[in-house]
């Protein structure tokens, strides 16, 4: 998380005033306290990956329920057919999310502190 604390610079004998140290790089002229996109920058930064974050769980969710979507019974279907027809599609999901699992236990290995 980035903190905003003024930082005293001086440059050719003057003194300027700078927000962050993301200001002034190696080398250059710091750039003066009006300019701070970057420090802008720091209070977007978490609110963006917060909606990064919500965006994809939507997507998620959506493609939840196109994959568990089933249509409904027809009138010529019986009630032992359609029950084989969601017990499917549940267990094609349940092999899924098993195989997504598997996959995720693999790259997020917890430490054992």
């Amino acid at each position: 998380m980035c903190r905003l604390r003024p930082q005293v610079k001086w440059y050719k004998g003057r003194k300027i005033t700078t927000i962050s140290p993301l200001q002034s790089t190696a080398g250059h002229r710091p750039r003066p306290r009006y300019a701070t996109y970057s420090s802008v920058g720091c209070f977007m930064h978490p609110d963006m990956w917060l909606v990064i974050l919500m965006f994809f769980f939507c997507v998620a969710c959506d493609s939840l329920a196109t994959f568990l979507d089933v249509e409904p019974k027809d009138s010529n279907e019986s009630n032992l057919e359609y029950a084989i027809r969601l017990n499917d599609r549940l267990r094609l999901f349940y092999d899924r999310h098993n195989k997504l699992m598997e996959c995720s236990k693999q790259v997020i290995k917890p430490s054992h502190c």
